[in-house]
C-alpha cells in the first residue's frame, strides 16, 4: 500500500541503495563460501577415487582444481512513484447564455475540484545477481611432480606432523613402510660382517606379517632426534705439526681442510707407540634422526617356541629374529643351538605419498576379501585406520565409484579417524607435489 507521510524522496533513494549495497554484501560472501565448499567436495573426492583405485590395481591418476573463479553481476532496480498535492477548496459554478439565434441557449459549467491532503510516496525496489564460474583442471602428471610424489616422505614433515599432536603410533602405521635392524659391529659366535640385515619389521596392514611392527609401535614412542654420525678420519696425530717442518700436515693445512673443527679419536698419551693410534677426525655434521621410547607400561614380549615360554632364551632363542629392546637383537648363535644378543642399528624406511595410498588400498583389499560386508574396516594390529562402506547414502560425507561399484565414507564413529587419512594424503600431495631430484628411498636412523 502507498505509504503517507513528510519524508523527503531523497531519503527514500538513500534507503534504497542501503539495502542493495546490504545484499551485494550477503552475495559475495555467500558465493566464496559455495566455492569453498565446492572445492572442498571435488578434492575429497579425487582423493577417495585413488583410494579406490588402489584397491582395485589400478593406476592412480592425480588432477588439480588450478584455478576456480566466477563472474558476479549485480543489478539493482530502484524507483519511487509520487503524488504532488496542494490543499485547496472545490470550487463548482455554471452559467447559462443565450445565443443567437432566437431561443437557443450554451450552458458553461465549470468544475474545480482538487482533493485536499498530504503527498503520496510509492517507493519499489528490486535486484538480480547473476554469477559465471569457471575452473581450469590442472593435470598433474610432470616429472617435477611424480619425482616429489615417488620419494619417501621427509623427516623433517614427520617431525612435524608430530609437532602439530599427530598420535605418534598412529602416523608410525601410516606413514612408515618398514623397520630395518643392522648389525652395528662385528662379534665372536655371528661371524657376520657390519651392516648385515639380521631382520624387517614390515607394515602391510591387516597381514599377519606385521604383528612384530604393530606391537613394536604399540610399546614404543617416536619422537624427533638429533644424531651425531661418525667423524671422518683426516690423519694420524703423529704425521702433524706446528711448524713447517718435515711433516706431510701442519696446523695450517687442518685448518684448510675443516676450519678450525679439530678433534682427536682417542685421549693423547706420553707413551710414544700410542702416537700412531691418534687420528684427527674431522666431525661430522648431525643429522635428523627418531628416537625410540619404550613405554613403561608396555611388557617385553613373551617368547615361545611350541607353545612354550622361554625363561632364558640366550639359552633356547626363538625360532625368528627378534627385538628384546635397547637396541638389542637375539638371533641365533653360529652354533645354530644358542642365542646372541646383537647391537643393531635401527632405520626407519618412511613410505611415499604414493605408496601411502597404495597402502590404505591394499589394506582394504585385504579386508574387504575376509570380512565379506558392506563395511570395510583396514586396521593396524587393534588400530583403526581407514573405514568405509558400500553403496551410496544421502548423508555420506564423501561417496565415489569404480568398476560400477559405490564407496562412500559414512557418518559414523569411524568417520574421524577416515578423514584424518584424507586430509592427510592431501596434505603430503601439497607438500611432495614436485622435485628436482630423483625419487629416493631415505632410511631414517632410530636413537634407541
Amino acid at each position: 500500500m502507498p505509504h503517507r507521510d513528510k519524508m523527503k524522496p531523497y531519503a527514500w533513494i538513500a534507503i534504497l541503495f542501503a539495502l542493495t549495497s546490504c545484499s551485494f554484501q550477503h552475495g559475495v560472501q555467500r558465493i566464496n563460501v559455495d566455492y569453498n565448499n565446492t572445492l572442498e567436495d571435488i578434492t575429497n573426492e579425487l582423493t577417495l577415487l585413488n583410494i579406490l583405485r588402489a584397491k582395485e590395481g589400478m593406476p592412480l591418476h592425480y588432477t588439480s582444481v588450478q584455478r576456480l573463479s566466477g563472474s558476479l553481476t549485480f543489478k539493482a532496480i530502484a524507483g519511487l512513484n509520487t503524488q504532488i498535492k496542494a490543499n485547496a477548496p472545490t470550487d463548482s459554478r455554471s452559467s447559462t447564455t443565450a445565443v443567437a439565434p432566437a431561443g437557443t441557449t450554451l450552458t458553461d459549467i465549470v468544475n474545480r475540484a482538487v482533493v485536499s491532503g498530504g503527498n503520496i510516496y510509492t517507493p519499489s525496489i528490486g535486484a538480480e545477481v547473476n554469477t559465471g564460474p569457471s575452473f581450469d583442471v590442472n593435470i598433474l602428471d610432470s616429472q617435477a611432480f611424480y619425482q616429489g610424489i615417488l620419494s619417501s616422505v621427509p623427516l623433517a614433515t614427520i617431525n612435524n606432523f608430530l609437532l602439530q599432536g599427530f598420535d605418534s603410533e598412529r602416523l608410525m602405521s601410516l606413514l612408515a613402510e618398514r623397520v630395518e635392524f643392522r648389525l652395528k659391529e662385528a662379534v665372536p659366535n655371528f661371524m657376520k660382517p657390519k651392516g648385515t640385515l639380521l631382520f624387517t619389521m614390515k607394515n602391510d596392514g591387516g597381514d599377519d606379517t606385521d604383528a612384530g611392527f604393530t606391537r613394536l609401535i604399540s610399546c614404543y614412542t617416536f619422537s624427533g632426534a638429533a644424531l651425531k654420525r661418525p667423524g671422518t678420519p683426516i690423519a694420524p696425530m703423529s704425521r702433524v705439526t706446528d711448524s713447517r717442518e718435515r711433516r706431510s700436515l701442519t696446523l695450517q693445512d687442518l685448518a684448510v681442510l675443516d676450519g678450525s673443527k679439530m678433534e682427536l679419536s682417542n685421549p693423547i698419551s706420553d707413551d710414544p707407540s700410542h702416537d700412531r693410534n691418534i687420528m684427527v677426525i674431522r666431525p661430522a655434521d648431525k643429522q635428523q634422526g627418531v628416537q625410540l621410547s619404550r613405554s613403561e607400561t608396555c611388557k617385553d614380549p613373551e617368547i615361545t617356541i611350541n607353545g612354550e615360554m622361554v625363561p632364558t632364551p640366550e639359552e633356547r632363542p626363538p625360532p625368528d629374529p627378534l627385538y628384546v629392546g635397547s637396541g638389542q637383537v637375539m638371533v641365533l648363535a653360529d652354533d645354530g643351538r644358542s642365542g646372541i644378543k646383537l647391537d643393531a642399528d635401527i632405520t626407519v624406511i618412511f613410505r611415499s605419498t604414493e605408496g601411502f595410498i597404495q597402502f590404505i588400498g591394499r589394506c582394504l583389499s585385504k579386508m574387504e576379501a575376509k570380512e565379506k560386508g558392506e563395511q570395510i574396516i583396514c586396521k593396524s594390529g587393534k588400530k583403526l585406520l581407514f573405514g568405509l562402506r558400500k553403496g551410496s547414502s544421502p548423508d555420506a560425507l564423501i561417496s565415489s565409484s569404480v568398476l560400477g561399484e559405490r564407496y562412500h565414507v559414512a557418518k559414523d564413529e569411524l568417520r574421524r579417524e577416515t578423514m584424518g587419512v584424507i586430509g592427510l594424503v592431501e596434505r603430503l600431495i601439497n607438500l611432495q607435489k614436485s622435485a628436482t631430484d630423483r625419487p629416493v628411498t631415505v632410511p631414517v636412523q632410530v636413537v634407541p
